[in-house]
């Protein structure tokens, strides 16, 4: 498989965001989103806010796992309105739990058909995409001698011991993308087999990076000292989902947001971001020229409906069977 995005294009138009036939100007009551990427979150609120007369508190509640969790406990009063962000296993496990409500939003179907609407019948709208690779530190392997991974298979050697970091799937849609991506590469009892072969070689499962980072690639772009590498027996892919939570305090004023977040307005700002180097979803907005060679990187098919029906079991697996092995690295 392989990333079909638009071509670059030059506007000469940007049509206005329409607000909802009732104005939402002068609504008392902010709407409050939960934000995985914050920054981008951000400056989205304060461009809709500016245009619809309407407060967003944005609210940055960590990784996907960890939003999913709060949203979990607070499913008998809901305190937020809109999801923004994260991988989609999360958002997807979330609407099978019946803690997020279907909206189709304004100028959906301007949205490329492939990831506008990843789980069916509109639970999720996917706003971006993002390719799993790793991210080297060419400074760190230079100083041992060590060559630059190509693959999946290269992290289990011995020289990396101790080098690599990713993220944990409790917490992390990164490291539940990681997992998935593996089970479609492997099957589900080879990829666990997998993991616990590459755990002897993985210094921490925290958001830290080291010498070797399993992690999205538009992570790492304007890094200095840095390669992006995608493994040569190919990658997965997340899809960056946008959730309505179902029963939040200000549905109105939270489906005006979901708008603009996926109109054409809307979607350049979050392109022209400063921390924005993901592929987004809107047919008319291209790439950054930072990652438009990454766009036909070899990409595996990931059921996402699957993925958010077990989504809490296989987390569950890899607590059990892969967290808790002992592992004594060498002092760095």
């Amino acid at each position: 498989m392989k990333f079909s995005f638009p071509c670059f294009i030059t506007l000469t138009v940007v049509l206005g965001f329409m607000l909802p036939a009732k104005s939402l100007a002068g609504t008392s009551e902010p709407v409050i989103v939960y934000a995985v990427t914050d920054g981008i979150a951000r400056e989205l609120a304060h461009a809709f806010s500016k245009k619809a007369g309407v407060r967003v508190e944005i609210i940055n509640t960590g990784g996907s796992g960890q939003t999913l969790r709060k949203i979990e406990a607070e499913a008998y009063m809901p305190l937020g309105d809109v999801w923004f962000g994260g991988s989609l296993g999360a958002h997807a496990q979330g609407s099978y739990q019946g803690l997020i409500q279907a909206y189709r939003p304004r100028d959906f179907e301007q949205l490329t058909a492939k990831f506008s609407d990843p789980l069916g019948d509109n639970r999720v709208t996917g706003i971006y995409t993002g390719i799993l690779g790793f991210v080297i530190r060419t400074d760190l392997l230079a100083e041992k001698k060590l060559p630059i991974p190509t693959g999946w298979q290269d992290l289990l050697k011995e020289e990396y011991r101790g080098l690599i970091h990713m993220k944990s799937p409790l917490t992390s849609g990164t490291a539940y993308t990681t997992l998935l991506t593996l089970i479609s590469l492997m099957g589900e009892d080879q990829a666990f087999s997998y993991l616990a072969k590459l755990h002897k070689n993985i210094r921490q499962y925290t958001t830290y990076r080291g010498a070797v980072t399993i992690t999205f690639i538009h992570e790492a772009v304007g890094h200095k000292q840095q390669q992006i590498v995608i493994p040569a027996e190919g990658t997965g892919y997340e899809i960056g989902g946008l959730s309505l939570i179902k029963n939040g305090p200000t549905p109105d004023g939270a489906k005006a947001f979901i708008d603009y977040v996926i109109s054409l307005e809307g979607q350049l700002i979050a392109a022209q971001s400063q921390e924005n180097f993901q592929f987004s979803s809107h047919s008319q907005v291209p790439p950054r020229k930072e990652i438009a060679r990454y766009q036909t990187s070899r990409l595996q098919e990931i059921d996402f409906q699957w993925a958010g029906r077990h989504r809490e079991r296989l987390v569950q697996r890899w607590q059990r069977e892969i967290q808790g092995l002992q592992v004594t690295h060498p002092a760095q």
